[in-house]
C-alpha cells in the first residue's frame, strides 16, 4: 500500500512464519500469522487480542486520519505521551541506540515547525535552568579555549558575519558548524573563520561531533 492510499491490499512479499493464534498465545506473542488472506484480501499478520489483520488496521487508521486529522493527531499524541510516561527507560534506550538519527529528525521537525520549536526550547530552558547554564558554560569554555590569541579584528568580523548569516538566511533553521569539531574524539579544531560554515540544522545534527571525511 502506498503512503496515504486506502482500499486495497499491501503489495509486499510476506516473510512471516506461519503460527496459529493458540501457539502465539502460548509463546506470549502479540501477533500470529495464518498465511491466508483476510476478508479484505490482505495476507498479513493478525493481532492475538482481537484477530484484526494489521493491514486492515492500517487502512482504518488512514481513513480516520483523513476524516478528522486533528482528532487523529491529538489521539496519537496522547497515547504516545502515555506510553513514554510508562516506559521512560525504553525511550532513553531508543535514543541512545541511534542518537544521530533522533537529533536529525528533531532538527528536521524544527525546520518545518519553527515557532513550536522555539516555544519548546524556551520551555525546556525554563524547566532546566541548571542544565542550560551548564551547556552554555561548557560551550563557552570550549570556544574560548579554541580561539587563538592571534585572531585579528578582521577575523572576528568574518566570524560574526557567518553567525549573522546563519540567523538570517531564508529556509532555516541553519547552524554554524565547525568543520573540524572543537571537541573531536581524535582531533580538535580552532574557532577561526576558515573552520566555520553554515549548514542546515538537520545536517549539522547528523554530522554530530565528527569531522567530515572530505575535511
Amino acid at each position: 500500500m502506498e503512503k496515504g492510499e486506502v482500499g486495497k491490499p499491501k503489495d509486499r512479499s510476506v516473510s512471516a512464519e506461519v503460527i496459529s493464534r493458540d501457539d502465539a498465545i502460548a509463546q506470549g506473542a502479540k501477533r500470529y500469522f495464518t498465511g491466508r488472506p483476510c476478508k479484505s484480501g490482505h495476507v498479513a499478520e493478525r493481532m492475538v487480542s482481537n484477530h484484526t489483520c494489521l493491514d486492515c488496521q492500517l487502512e482504518t487508521n488512514l481513513r480516520g486520519r483523513a476524516a478528522d486529522p486533528e482528532r487523529f493527531i491529538a489521539y496519537s499524541r496522547d497515547t504516545g505521551a502515555v506510553w513514554r510516561s510508562r516506559h521512560p527507560e525504553a525511550q532513553k534506550e531508543r535514543y541512545h541506540q541511534n542518537p544521530e538519527y533522533h537529533l536529525a529528525r528533531a532538527a528536521e521537525w524544527g525546520r518545518k515547525n519553527p515557532e513550536k520549536a522555539r516555544a519548546n526550547k524556551a520551555a525546556w530552558k525554563a524547566r532546566n535552568p541548571e542544565a542550560d547554564h551548564e551547556y552554555r558554560t561548557r560551550r563557552y569554555r570550549a570556544t574560548k579555549k579554541a580561539s587563538p590569541p592571534w585572531l585579528t579584528e578582521e577575523h572576528r568580523a568574518q566570524m560574526a558575519a557567518i553567525y549573522t548569516e546563519a540567523k538570517t538566511r531564508p529556509g532555516g533553521p541553519w547552524h554554524v558548524d565547525h568543520i573540524v569539531p572543537l571537541l573531536g574524539k581524535n582531533v580538535s579544531g580552532l574557532h577561526v573563520p576558515w573552520n566555520l560554515r553554515v549548514l542546515p540544522a538537520a545536517e549539522n545534527c547528523r554530522k554530530g561531533n565528527r569531522m567530515d571525511e572530505a575535511a
